[in-house]
């Protein structure tokens, strides 16, 4: 009996392999259940970054739809900005053509000099060119708005001209007439509604000696030059001053100021 006993304790786990069973359970069952959430949280992610690339595609593919359909946009005016201008030079044709055919020379005359003074034709002579720039130089107590071309310095530049007798007058390349606007617009200045960055170059043609010496006599241009901003002026032999292009917008303006001043 003693030893079937004896044989029978031999055969019953220790309680040290009892507790280390459990814990090799525990431990199986933590890890899987462990490994369960780590692979949800993959599969999660990896839903999660497909949904992102096909977000981001698709994204894309707008894009590359918006930016088409602003070129062929921008080719479509281009190309009705062209046919208007070309009607623009027929009907001016048709008009001096009307007028000599009728013998009106005064007429003529007279036509011509009204498009002339309103900016409707290209003119070409002597004068000088203004080149307005911010300044290069940058310091800590520096007025970070005095070391910046502003629309006032160009419009001072342009008054400046037309007090020394220009006969036409150019800013980057845009005619300037009485009702063309010259506006701060962010780090830009709108020019007949058209966004302009500096370099500002304002040409005019005119009398070359009566021109510089009204610019680099101005005093309040010193003062900005002695602030640090960059204005040059040369001579030229030869100034191409283009047509105002805005005359389909003419009608617009001279409402918007009848009714501001009635």
């Amino acid at each position: 009996m003693n030893a079937r006993r004896r044989r029978a304790d031999s055969a019953a786990p220790s309680p040290a392999s009892a507790r280390r069973t459990t814990r090799d359970r525990t431990f199986t069952a933590l890890a899987f259940a462990l490994l369960l959430i780590l692979g949800i949280l993959a599969s999660s992610q990896i839903r999660s970054l497909a949904e992102e690339r096909r977000r981001l595609e698709s994204t894309r593919l707008d894009y590359e739809s918006y930016a088409r359909l602003i070129d062929s946009e921008n080719a479509y005016l281009a190309d009705l900005r062209t046919r208007m201008d070309e009607l623009a030079v027929r009907k001016e044709s048709l008009q001096e053509s009307i007028l000599s055919g009728a013998g009106d020379t005064e007429a003529l005359a007279a036509l011509r000099e009204a498009r002339q003074q309103a900016g409707f034709t290209a003119v070409t002579g002597s004068g000088v060119a203004v080149t307005l720039d911010d300044s290069d130089l940058r310091t800590p107590d520096m007025d970070p708005t005095a070391s910046i071309i502003h629309d006032a310095d160009v419009r001072l530049v342009v008054d400046l001209l037309r007090a020394g007798g220009a006969v036409a007058i150019s800013v980057n390349g845009q005619r300037i007439v009485p009702t063309s606007e010259l506006i701060c617009n962010g780090p830009t200045i709108l020019i007949n509604g058209i966004k302009y960055p500096v370099p500002y170059v304002v040409e005019a043609v005119g009398n070359p000696d009566l021109l510089l010496s009204m610019i680099r006599t101005d005093e309040t241009l010193g003062y900005r030059q002695a602030e640090g901003v960059r204005i040059t002026s040369v001579r030229k032999d030869e100034v191409a001053i283009p047509a105002f292009d805005g005359a389909d917008r003419v009608d617009t303006l001279i409402d918007a100021l009848t009714e501001v001043n009635p």
